[in-house]
């Protein structure tokens, strides 16, 4: 969220132009000589430039990327390390969130909080207005023990027929599709701060950080199903949510053929 600051003096029409204006979020003043380079981004460091985040969520944050940065060449090393830390403290992943009421400057909360750059969700109709979200989790199930009451989040999930025709869900991150599956669940290549890894999530929701996955063959864009077409417009969280969707044939790498699973789309 930018946020402005005016040293201008306005006439009586301009005032009451903008009283009908919503009031934009400040941060507290910050004192030149306590100023710090990471400020240019956010008041707090770890919290990401422009978003709404708690000094406890940037810290914990903070301490993710340090992790990751110092990660060894070695692959396999590297992941055991990360699903080490996914473990205890989690990892970020990142959701769609409707606010039910106007986001403090310094949350109680611990989600991470961005205007979103859609159209579709930059309503003026408060009750429509979605934005991005990020939390540090060990699974997807921890949600539902988050005492959120001014908040409705919308996890991202996907559908698929598996070979014997049998519906199945699978959560994962906002944005981001897997490149490959297996009997175990979807996998997905991750990158922040010029480090890469691999990131598994189950059918239950468990999350596991692995190796980065090689498929046999990338995924590619195909025709939806008509099974997939109903069961991804049944299930739309809000109306606004996605402008669309659209279906990939992913490799499973334990029946050696594509498997088709169906995303929601944005504007990214």
């Amino acid at each position: 969220m930018i946020i402005f600051t005016s040293l201008s003096v306005f006439s009586e029409e301009s005032k009451n132009q903008n009283s009908q204006i919503e009031p934009q979020r400040q941060f507290p003043t910050i004192r030149q000589e306590d100023f710090k380079p990471y400020m240019l981004g956010h008041i707090y460091e770890g919290c990401p430039s422009n978003s709404t985040c708690s000094k406890s969520t940037g810290i914990l944050r903070k301490k993710w990327i340090d992790v990751l940065k110092a990660t060894p060449d070695d692959k396999t090393k590297a992941a055991k390390g990360l699903d080490k830390f996914k473990d205890v403290y989690g990892i970020p992943i990142g959701f769609w969130i409707h606010s039910l009421k106007k986001e403090d400057q310094d949350p109680k909360h611990s989600l991470v909080i961005w205007d979103s750059h859609c159209p579709n969700h930059q309503t003026k109709e408060p009750e429509k207005r979605i934005a991005m979200g990020e939390a540090m989790i060990k699974n997807f199930d921890q949600f539902n023990s988050m005492d959120l009451p001014d908040h409705k989040l919308m996890l991202t999930k996907t559908w698929t027929l598996n070979k014997a025709g049998k519906l199945e869900s699978f959560f994962h991150p906002r944005s981001e599709f897997p490149i490959m599956v297996d009997n175990t669940g979807i996998y997905f290549t991750r990158e922040e701060e010029g480090k890469y890894y691999g990131l598994r999530i189950a059918t239950n929701g468990k999350i596991s950080v692995t190796p980065i996955a090689t498929p046999q063959s990338y995924p590619t864009e195909v025709s939806c199903p008509p099974g997939l077409d109903a069961v991804f417009k049944t299930n739309i969280q809000m109306e606004n949510l996605y402008m669309g969707h659209y279906c990939k044939a992913v490799w499973n790498s334990s029946t050696k053929e594509f498997q088709t699973f169906v995303f929601g789309w944005s504007c990214n």
